[in-house]
């Protein structure tokens, strides 16, 4: 019996550290908050795709509107809500080989091997309609999901896949200008109705705040 315990208690420490061991691997290629890849995994899966195979590879920029204004206004937690439900709409509109990570606080990439422009823009709707419906179900504006998003496809070796990724984030880009003005708005208006609601004071010096 005792040389059993003795077994018994090495398989314990093993199990144990064999766990923390899979929990440090998990945190170095995958976001702790939303765990989906990371931006290591990013560049370490941009290299393996980046190949004859794979083509045409698209990949898909987005970034979070007005992410700070939500985190100054409601606090790091509503922020953090934010961008689990972005990553999980992100999610829903990919397919078994599409590879989704956070490369920033407020922003996101989407690789997708063996995916034209016409399909890259079909996923590119898909989110952007999933998220246009969850939103219509989300009564606080606080807390519905605005990302602007960017996509470019690799079709040859010729083409430098770092340059696709400019041409993605310089597509969203152009599209933040116009979106994120609209989602300022919305937060704020989400702001003034919550301080009317919670403080004695008045109107105009919510307005001023």
């Amino acid at each position: 019996m005792g040389n059993v315990e003795a077994i018994e208690g090495i398989i314990i420490d093993i199990t144990s550290q064999k766990m923390k061991q899979d929990e440090i691997s998990f945190l170095s290629y995958n976001d702790a908050l939303t765990g989906i890849y990371n931006r290591l995994s990013f560049e370490i899966e941009t290299k393996r795709l980046d190949k004859q195979q794979y083509f045409p590879l698209s990949v898909l920029i987005g970034d979070i509107n007005g992410l700070k204004l939500v985190n100054d206004a409601f606090g790091l937690s509503k922020g953090d809500n934010v961008i689990i439900d972005t990553a999980k709409l992100l999610k829903k509109s990919l397919t078994n080989s599409d590879l989704i990570f956070r490369i920033g606080g407020d922003e996101f990439a989407i690789l997708m091997p063996n995916t034209n422009e016409k399909e890259a823009l079909e996923r590119f709707e898909s989110i952007t309609n999933n998220i246009i419906e969850y939103n219509n179900n989300v009564s606080n504006e606080t807390l519905h999901v605005n990302i602007s998003l960017g996509f470019a496809t690799k079709n040859s070796e010729e083409e430098d896949f770092a340059n696709i990724i400019k041409i993605a984030e310089d597509y969203m880009y152009k599209r933040k200008l116009f979106e994120s003005k609209s989602s300022h708005s919305t937060i704020l208006a989400s702001i003034r109705t919550t301080m009317n609601e919670r403080c004695e004071e008045t109107e105009q010096h919510a307005e001023r705040l």
